[in-house]
């Protein structure tokens, strides 16, 4: 009787990488197999250094996998996924923890934002609104407001994820400016800045209209 093998496969958010997390990622590859395969933006590479021929700031598509057990990790427009033949398989399992580990310094802040929870915060406001309104109108015209609201945000959201769930960017962060380095930070204070404002002009209003 043999145990048949079962797979372990991992899905991560929203994810922002440099090439230096590749280079770190293909040599604990290189340590634990002799045949690795590299494909990137289309082209299938020799080794991680020719990346630098790749003349783009940013790609969206890379895939390092290698055989027996079979191991990848990939790098999507829609997602970004470990996958190992054999879970059971702990020298591989440990290769494939330390894979993630890397993956998960580097969630983007914006996964935060593209979900159904980040919206629930607003929902409770709208329904708190919805009970101090006492105007008919006032009250649609907030209803309309939030439905429009909520609209943009879903459409923003679908495209983070689903166009640029992953981004590796071929430079490094210690040779990119604060904003390149920081930008989906700045875009979520942004973001909670004008919600913030929106909502307090929003409620001092009501507060004068009831």
């Amino acid at each position: 009787m043999e145990k048949v093998k079962q797979p372990f496969r991992k899905e991560y958010p929203i994810l922002r990488l440099y090439k230096s997390d590749l280079e770190e990622i293909f040599n604990l590859f290189k340590d634990n197999y002799q045949k690795i395969e590299i494909v990137a933006d289309g082209f299938k590479l020799d080794d991680i250094s020719e990346l630098n021929k790749i003349k783009k700031q940013e790609i969206v598509d890379c895939k390092i996998f290698a055989p027996d057990p079979y191991l990848y990790v990939e790098f999507l427009r829609i997602s970004a996924i470990i996958y190992l033949s054999d879970e059971d398989d702990l020298t591989q399992r440990g290769l494939a923890d330390k894979i993630g580990e890397i993956l998960s310094r580097r969630k983007s802040p914006l996964r935060f934002l593209v979900t159904l929870w980040a919206e629930i915060p607003f929902l409770l406001i709208y329904f708190v609104l919805l009970f101090l309104i006492k105007d008919i109108k006032v009250a649609g015209i907030t209803l309309l407001g939030f439905i429009l609201f909520i609209s943009l945000w879903g459409i923003w959201g679908y495209r983070v994820n689903t166009k640029k769930h992953s981004v590796i960017y071929l430079y490094d962060p210690s040779a990119s400016g604060f904003f390149k380095r920081n930008k989906d930070n700045i875009l979520i204070s942004v973001i909670s800045a004008l919600m913030g404002g929106f909502i307090t002009l929003l409620i001092a209003w009501l507060l004068k209209k009831i």
